[in-house]
């Protein structure tokens, strides 16, 4: 009964989904003893998780088969998503010639396909419902302060999973984006002067130290990035000529001082600074993490010159034909640089269709910003935009668009309502203007009052 009621309301069933699995993670210390259920296999490589957006999936298809509504793609991520279909094809055709067995294939399938089903699912969604972007924002903001809360708690407390022997909020990337992205939407309406409560504006600290006690120097470039992105496109025209220039200036200092900060951050007992001295180009050579990232690039990069067209295929490992410094469980079917994660498991078509999706779902949040009649919805927009933009950076120190499933299923649920406010944007220029056809009288006094 339970999952009748909930086919019959998708809209519910979609927060429902998007909630649970922000909340639930398996992570040392957190409070979720019910994760390791949610995202436990119930069969043929199903979990929890995966069984309630079949439901989701369904009851969007009863809703729009009993308003007679033909299906509607995802707008200007269309292309980009059926590109990655057909690369994932080829990378499971690749792999199936390979030996890999079907189960071992179908796992990582299962893991990208949020990616693709949830923009479908959430823009046909929307459709009658121009309230579910609207409501969705404010659910977003909530998760990302539960999250940062909690993981501070975990940071301060010790509890917390730890990075270079500090205790950290979070090592997974879910709860660190969410906080990015409400962050960088905080900063775009402050910017704009956009009024919102004050339960919102004290997310924006909340999610700034969420990030700093994460230790994560990926998200920590992806906030500079996003940062300087809301920073000049939110600025009015006159303040940009003041804020370019600033700009390149705080970037200039915080390259020289990052370059000077030397043996004074790595012997600091401040964690963050202690934290970010290993940024340092010298410094990476003695982080024995740092160095496995270089030798695994070295490595994958040579399986792609062997395969350059197809790719290795989905859930085939990588051959090590150069020394490694250490060795992790699973290591030889992941790499911490995305594009070639892509590369590896889908082939050239894949690193295609990633940077289709990614310039794609940039360049559709810059016009949702520019256009979309909601202030919020707009701000929220450009949140979105400079985030992206900041992701970019920050897989380039870790693969999750399409690898980590919490991950893959938040980008995809927020990649569905990007599209719905572009469809909403679009209907807005599409509405007709009523025109009112002026007598001989009115157009002589429009005439006299108009300058010669």
């Amino acid at each position: 009964m339970a999952i009748v009621y909930l086919a019959l309301r998708p809209a519910l069933l979609l927060a429902l989904i998007f909630s649970v699995t922000i909340l639930l993670e398996i992570s040392k210390g957190g409070p979720a003893p019910f994760a390791s259920d949610y995202y436990h296999s119930v069969g043929k490589g199903l979990t929890v998780m995966n069984l309630l957006v079949m439901v989701l999936f369904v009851g969007v298809a009863l809703e729009l088969y009993r308003r007679r509504l033909s299906p509607r793609f995802a707008g200007p991520l269309t292309p980009a998503l059926l590109l990655l279909i057909a690369a994932t094809i080829g990378g499971a055709v690749t792999a199936h010639s390979a030996g890999i067995a079907t189960k071992d294939i179908f796992e990582p399938i299962v893991t990208l396909a949020p990616l693709v089903v949830f923009p479908f699912i959430v823009t046909n969604l929307a459709r009658g419902r121009r309230d579910l972007v609207p409501r969705m924002l404010p659910l977003i903001a909530v998760l990302a302060g539960v999250k940062a809360l909690v993981g501070l708690w975990l940071a301060l407390s010790g509890r917390g999973s730890l990075v270079d022997g500090h205790s950290a909020t979070y090592i997974e990337p879910a709860a660190n984006w969410l906080n990015l992205l409400v962050m960088l939407g905080i900063l775009a309406a402050a910017i704009r002067r956009i009024r919102l409560p004050m339960w919102v504006w004290a997310l924006g600290p909340l999610a700034f130290l969420e990030l700093a006690f994460s230790y994560r120097r990926g998200f920590w470039l992806g906030a500079i990035a996003g940062i300087a992105v809301v920073v000049l496109l939110a600025s009015s025209p006159r303040a940009r000529r003041v804020v370019i220039p600033a700009v390149v200036v705080v970037g200039l200092l915080g390259w020289f001082a990052l370059s000077n900060l030397g043996a004074g951050g790595a012997q600091s007992t401040n964690p963050v600074l202690k934290r970010l001295s290993t940024l340092q180009p010298s410094k990476l050579e003695l982080n024995v993490q740092d160095r496995y990232r270089l030798d695994e690039r070295r490595n994958v990069i040579a399986n792609i010159e062997e395969h350059p067209l197809t790719g290795l295929g989905i859930a085939v490992p990588w051959v090590a034909p150069y020394p490694l410094s250490v060795t992790h469980p699973g290591d030889r079917t992941y790499t911490h640089v995305v594009l070639l994660w892509y590369w590896l498991n889908l082939g050239l078509l894949g690193v295609i269709a990633y940077i289709a999706l990614m310039a794609s779902a940039i360049g559709t949040a810059f016009l949702v910003w520019r256009r979309h009649a909601a202030p919020l919805v707009r701000c929220a927009a450009l949140g979105l935009m400079a985030t992206l933009v900041g992701s970019l950076a920050t897989e380039t120190t870790g693969s999750y668009t399409g690898v980590d499933v919490r991950f893959t299923m938040s980008i995809g649920v927020i990649l569905g309502l990007l599209a719905a406010a572009y469809f909403e944007t679009r209907a807005a220029s599409e509405r007709p203007v009523t025109s009112v056809r002026s007598s001989p009288m009115s157009s002589a006094r429009s005439a006299i009052k108009s300058p010669a």
